[in-house]
């Protein structure tokens, strides 16, 4: 056998050996002593075994593949839609997103980074709903405030134009009414220019040390002519010596004719307006007209840090109206609310006067606060209500 040949040559090696027709394999491998070929191990076997052996195993591998093939293509395409499903879905959302539908719940069926994913971009959906809602609100709300004092302002023109102005009493009486309604227009004008900018962040305080007493003064004596229309009168118990804060006089003097306007248009006739000014670190300033009542958060609101350890001054100013019934003290504060809103458009009110009272003080870092049935201050029993505004001495603490 020619392997063995190769074998005592110190080689292994093989070679296909036809005995009795029938094919078989030899292996030689050479058996050394000190490095010397001493004999030759030759193993044989049938090829026809080996093919069988082959055969099956390659039988086996096709049977594995063809198994293996369609089982992978089955798990790939279950992991694939297992992970592109809540893709599809945020990919559906954000198109309707797109399109302004913000109230189509978005599924979270996942625990991981996906299921995270899909969890904040439902919050995300949630702000942006939420936010849709007080868009359209407020759209709602301007458009009615408009179109009130435009519609009066239109019903008088024509009537002057259809021959009213040959009458000089009504003449004067409806352009009166015109004048009223243009102011009325142009108030709301400026508090939504105002709110404008508190949303932009662009609320601009030109600061410079004011005493609050000649603020206060000047207020009142802007409002008497109103207050004397409505039969009411405006009272004020201010310290003999300055109060001074560093503050925008034209933002707290916005602030404090709201208040008051508010005061006088939900004051019985007869009745009078209280606004008492006091130095909260000072001694001997005469009675409390709040009952020693310090300024508290609503409920939903909280007071600027440590703002009651900075030296402050409060002003309050209470009147003797009907109040606010309790459910609707938490809302008081927010744009184009109304405890009644009947009697407020009656008294031509837009529902932003305490908003925008809010945000200047917030952005003076003082702090506002509505409380009704106000303290009993002047014996009368009359619930009323009180509004207290506090002020930090020094430089606002923003």
């Amino acid at each position: 056998i020619p392997a063995t040949q190769d074998a005592f040559a110190g080689q292994i090696a093989s070679s296909v050996e036809k005995i009795k027709d029938e094919e078989w394999l030899f292996v030689a491998t050479p058996l050394l002593q000190q490095d010397e070929t001493v004999a030759v191990l030759l193993l044989g076997h049938p090829l026809r075994d080996i093919a069988a052996v082959l055969s099956d195993l390659r039988t086996r591998l096709i049977l594995a593949v063809g198994i293996a093939i369609p089982l992978a293509s089955l798990l790939a395409f279950s992991l694939s839609r297992n992970l592109l499903r809540p893709v599809n879905v945020l990919a559906d959302a954000a198109r309707g997103m797109q399109a302004g539908v913000f109230d189509i719940p978005i599924p979270v069926e996942r625990s991981d980074e996906l299921g995270q994913l899909s969890r904040t971009f439902d919050s995300m959906r949630k702000r942006l709903l939420e936010t849709e809602k007080l868009r359209t609100q407020f759209i709602s709300d301007v458009s009615h405030e408009l179109r009130t004092p435009l519609t009066a302002i239109k019903g008088l023109t024509e009537s002057l134009q259809d021959g009213a102005v040959e009458d000089p009493e009504v003449r004067d009486r409806f352009l009166a009414s015109i004048e009223r309604e243009t102011d009325r227009l142009i108030r709301m004008t400026n508090d939504l220019l105002t709110l404008t900018r508190v949303d932009a962040g662009g609320m601009i305080l030109k600061l410079e040390s004011l005493d609050l007493r000649k603020i206060i003064e000047d207020t009142k004596t802007k409002l008497s002519p109103e207050a004397k229309r409505r039969g009411a009168q405006i009272q004020v118990e201010l310290p003999k010596t300055p109060i001074m804060v560093t503050a925008d006089h034209d933002r707290i003097d916005q602030v404090l004719t709201n208040i008051l306007d508010n005061a006088l248009k939900h004051s019985p006739a007869g009745e009078r307006i209280l606004v008492t000014l006091r130095d909260a670190n000072r001694k001997k300033q005469g009675p409390d007209p709040s009952g020693g009542i310090e300024p508290t958060p609503l409920k939903g609101e909280a007071l600027k840090p440590a703002f009651l350890s900075v030296p402050h001054v409060v002003i309050w100013v209470q009147d003797r109206g009907a109040g606010v019934p309790a459910e609707d003290l938490p809302h008081v504060f927010e744009r184009f609310y109304r405890a009644d809103y009947s009697r407020s458009r009656d008294h031509g009110g837009s529902g932003l006067g305490l908003a925008i009272a809010r945000a200047i003080m917030d952005a003076h870092g003082g702090h506002i606060q509505l409380l009704s049935p106000s303290p009993d201050w002047d014996g009368s029993g009359n619930p009323g209500t009180t509004v207290v505004l506090s002020l930090p001495v020094g430089l606002p603490r923003l």
